[in-house]
């Protein structure tokens, strides 16, 4: 039998301040659930927040897998210098620069709005975009959702039944009034 391990990104820290006692962080696995995890404290280890995250997922602490900013975060460490080098980011540039969560228009509205009609007009045009349907099949599985199906507009507009001289008369002359 195979082992689930749970892949947590951390998405943000809730820091209160240089000052502040306690901190929330908020987890989101890669099948999207999301937990808020609080009361931590800046001498929490990496291991104490494991532990935190299983009491509340039931997810055992040899099966997950911290992760932020893209690197692992490692067992003997503690939370302290993460947060408050999130709180001096957050501080000098008046807020996080960009989403502060997983939940961004950036992925939300992009992929389904942006990438998957790139990829309909690639198709219609004969020119494959093997790595935006790679984006599109990755954010799907992360975020549990089918993306190419969000996309109410695409299936109006027929990309799916032209070809590329249909579509390059489409482009050159638009569509004809009814």
């Amino acid at each position: 039998m195979r082992a689930f391990i749970l892949t947590v990104v951390i998405c943000c820290f809730s820091v209160g301040g240089a000052l502040a006692k306690s901190y929330a962080v908020t987890v989101k696995s890669l099948t999207g659930q999301t937990w808020n995890i609080t009361g931590l404290k800046f001498d929490d280890t990496v291991c104490a927040l494991k532990m935190k995250v299983q009491a509340t997922t039931s997810v055992f602490v040899g099966r997950q897998r911290l992760v932020l900013a893209g690197k692992e975060l490692s067992e003997g460490g503690t939370l302290g210098p993460v947060a408050e080098m999130t709180d001096a980011i957050h501080a000098r540039r008046g807020g996080p620069p960009g989403p502060n969560s997983l939940d961004t228009r950036y992925v939300v509205e992009d992929v389904p709005f942006g990438l998957v009609p790139s990829v309909a007009i690639g198709r219609a045009a004969g020119v494959a975009m093997p790595l935006h349907e790679a984006g599109i099949n990755l954010f799907s599985a992360l975020y549990g959702r089918d993306f190419p199906a969000e996309n109410d507009i695409l299936p109006e507009l027929g990309l799916e039944r032209m070809n590329g001289e249909e579509l390059h008369r489409l482009v050159g002359e638009g569509w004809k009034a009814e």
